[in-house]
């Protein structure tokens, strides 16, 4: 209850101020559990590069090749 309390107070004081040629809009929001779900991982990343460079570089029977340049005569409009 406190920190909801607290919240409005901040709201309340902060809401109107001015930053520079902008005015600052400050609202309490009421928010579930399940949005900090997860906010304690550590972030991975996802190795695009490798990714797209194996997908890239995919042996490609005739059939994908023909099916690629069909595509390709569809986007220029040949």
């Amino acid at each position: 209850m406190q920190l909801k309390l607290l919240a409005e107070i901040v709201a309340d004081t902060m809401d109107g101020y001015l930053i520079h040629p902008h005015r600052m809009v400050c609202k309490v929001m009421e928010v579930d559990d399940k949005v900090w779900k997860g906010a304690n991982k550590a972030f991975k990343m996802i190795p695009w590069k490798r990714i797209n460079g194996d997908k890239l570089e995919a042996k490609r029977t005739k059939e994908d090749w023909e099916n690629l340049a069909k595509k390709e005569k569809e986007r220029n409009g040949n």
